[in-house]
């Protein structure tokens, strides 16, 4: 049914006297209204911004994501078994910890790294996400769009990457 201009404003007058309690308008204020969405967004805005990600869990917790989608496709990444690729992928405890120790003496450098790193591997695995482990073109092309996004993350320090290297 259509709704005249008359009927609208009808509708407008029934709300706005529906919205009162008391004689008080209950959140039916244009102001209000926008005060109340601009503290609720702030509000949020600013809890997620207290929340921020660890560098260091947020790239192993990329590169194990990863490596669920990845290993079970061992065959494709020239590993002769899923555990042999589970190892080559995965981090121990041991392995994270020295991950977290490099980070620590290194935050400055480590960080741009490392947040790229993250950002291309979860790309990586949304890439692999829906393809089939035989699909080895789709497969291919994913792995060569991280290869060249990737490189384009800050380079480490020799001695930082010496390091890092070790501790795998």
């Amino acid at each position: 049914m259509d709704q005249t201009p008359a009927m609208v404003n009808t509708s407008v007058r029934k709300v706005r006297r529906e919205a009162t309690n008391g004689g008080a308008h209950v959140a039916s204020e244009p102001r209000l209204m926008r005060l109340a969405l601009l503290t609720v967004t702030l509000g949020a805005g600013l809890m997620l911004n207290c929340q921020s990600e660890d560098p260091v869990e947020a790239f192993i917790e990329a590169s194990d994501t990863l490596r669920q989608k990845q290993c079970p496709c061992f065959a494709q990444l020239e590993y002769a078994s899923e555990a042999e690729c589970e190892v080559a992928f995965g981090f121990t405890p041991s392995q994270a910890r020295c991950v977290q120790s490099v980070y620590d003496r290194n935050t400055a450098t480590m960080n741009p790294y490392l947040e790229c790193l993250v950002r291309e591997t979860r790309a990586l695995t949304r890439c692999l996400d829906p393809i089939a482990c035989g699909d080895t073109s789709a497969f291919s092309n994913c792995q060569s769009r991280f290869d060249l996004d990737s490189d384009r993350c800050p380079a480490l320090p020799r001695a930082v990457e010496a390091e890092y290297a070790d501790c795998r």
